[in-house]
């Protein structure tokens, strides 16, 4: 039984008449073409699937962004807190718009 290297060197010489016969070439080169072929298939599909679970670690940490991206500009001080919003103001004319309402609702029409 040969060697590890014997074997090595029997498959580059091989290789090597292969390589410097034309008929040994044109024979090859069909085999060689569908095997390209083939791997370029299964390579872009690799690539898509890699591409796809990119995306999607993408998509999640720029969902995660905007969730809590605010929050934490406001907690390290980079962007100042909101003023807290006047509410009293609105309320009371929510009020006196209300009561007219009623007011007017409410009075005795005379024809």
């Amino acid at each position: 039984m040969p060697s590890k290297d014997d074997r090595g060197k029997g498959r580059s010489q091989g290789a090597t008449k292969v390589a410097r016969n034309r008929t040994a070439r044109r024979a090859a080169k069909p085999a060689a073409k569908a095997t390209w072929f083939v791997g370029k298939k299964f390579a872009k599909r690799k690539a898509r699937k890699h591409a796809r679970r990119r995306g999607d670690a993408a998509r999640t940490a720029w969902s995660a962004a905007l969730i809590y991206g605010p929050m934490a500009a406001e907690v390290l001080g980079v962007v100042e807190q909101p003023k807290p919003r006047r509410r009293f103001p609105p309320f009371l004319a929510g009020i006196a718009v209300g009561g007219g309402l009623m007011y007017l609702a409410g009075r005795a029409r005379t024809a």
